[in-house]
Formats: structure tokens, sequence, C-alpha cells
């Protein structure tokens, strides 16, 4: 891996924060649906979405994060 990069620009580390909102704000009841079950619908599309993007992220990587 080349150089290395400030955490805020980690693919796999947004993939995971994404992934933990989109598994959160169902249940503390943030999601802007009114249809019963559609928030929880809505996180668990979130949650795999930033799942896949973090594991593209990982994938990806050029750059180690700086410490």
């Amino acid at each position: 891996m080349n150089d290395a990069k400030s955490f805020l620009l980690s693919k796999t580390l947004w993939g995971i924060v994404i992934s933990a909102l989109g598994s959160i704000l169902p249940k503390v009841g943030l999601m802007p649906f009114t249809e019963a079950g559609a928030g929880e619908v809505a996180g668990m599309i979130v949650t795999v979405l930033g799942g896949l993007f973090a594991i593209y992220g990982r994938v990806a990587a050029q750059k180690a994060i700086k410490k």
C-alpha cells in the first residue's frame, strides 16, 4: 500500500458507519416513513448497502489509514 490517508477518506469506514446507521435509525424511530414496517425495511436496505460499500472499500483500498 502506498502512503497513508486520513481515516475520514476510508470507504471501508464510511460503509461501516452507513451500515450501523441503517441498523440504529429504525430502532429509535428516525426513519422518515409512516407506513408500518417501511422504516424497518428501509433500515435493512441501508444496512446491506453499507455492508457492500464497506466490502468494496476494503477490496479497492490502495493506502493505509494514518494512525
